[in-house]
């Protein structure tokens, strides 16, 4: 009899260790975000970029963003830019069902385009009135004259005088080049030695205009070419903050080359 009751014994111990629970692993709260599909610590644009913010957490029930500049969001992806430069601290917290959070931050660093040098490639304009098809210019008749170049903001129901904005904010003069021949293709250098910025929406929404203005020795000035005139091709031709140039060019019958760094 005793060895019947060692037995059932036994055998109630091993049912019961079989029977046991394991207790599974609850999943690891952890917050992660891609900016502009990278996972990077620290990302570089210029002002006015737009970046995307890609939420690549797990077990998150809910998702909120500080996106360093005053302003919030809750959705899983959310599209950024900045109009100032700094350094914007970025955060995501998500939530998980049961309350619990977790945090990540990383640092977006915006940066200025900011004017150096400016390029003409090529200086052009014909010493006979109105010798182009379609082109109505008014230029100068001597075969040399005094060039600088202009940058102005566009004003709405601006008056447009022989080309010329009238009421525009100028940005920026250059300093006036002496006895530019109208046929020059020698490129000619101007140093930009005060801040000018550049700024990106401007330059793709055509706000931002770009004038190239000979004057002559009655002081009268002359459109040789704008960024307004029909034709004329503006817009970026580099534009890589890692590399720290940004380039871009105005050019119809003349050629004006804007060389920046970001800063």
């Amino acid at each position: 009899m005793r060895k019947i009751y060692i037995v059932i014994l036994s055998s109630l111990i091993l049912i019961n260790v079989g029977c046991k629970k394991q207790n599974t692993p609850e999943p690891l709260l952890k917050a992660s975000f891609y900016i502009n599909h990278m996972d990077t610590v620290v990302f570089k644009i210029g002002t006015g970029d737009s970046i995307q913010l890609t939420n690549t957490s797990t077990s998150a029930a809910s998702v909120k963003w500080d996106l360093g500049n005053g302003t919030t969001a809750t959705t899983n992806n959310v599209g950024l830019s900045f109009s100032k430069s700094g350094n914007y601290k970025v955060t995501l917290t998500i939530t998980a069902n049961d309350g619990k959070a977790a945090s990540l931050s990383k640092t977006v660093v915006v940066q200025d385009r900011v004017l150096k040098n400016i390029i003409l490639n090529k200086v052009y304009w014909n010493t006979k009135p109105n010798q182009i098809d379609h082109f109505n210019y008014v230029w100068p008749e001597s075969p040399t004259a005094d060039l600088f170049v202009r940058m102005q903001v566009y004003k709405a129901g601006e008056t447009i005088k022989n080309g010329l904005l009238t009421n525009s904010e100028i940005l920026y003069d250059s300093p006036l080049l002496s006895g530019v021949s109208n046929n020059s293709t020698t490129p000619i250098n101007i140093n930009v030695s005060n801040s000018v910025f550049i700024n990106k929406n401007m330059i793709d929404s055509r706000s931002l205009v770009l004038t190239l203005i000979a004057k002559d020795q009655n002081g009268k000035l002359y459109d040789i070419m704008s960024s307004m005139d029909s034709g004329c091709s503006w817009g970026f031709l580099t534009d890589n903050i890692t590399m720290g140039q940004s380039m871009i060019q105005c050019q119809l019958f003349s050629s004006v080359q804007l060389l920046g760094t970001f800063q």
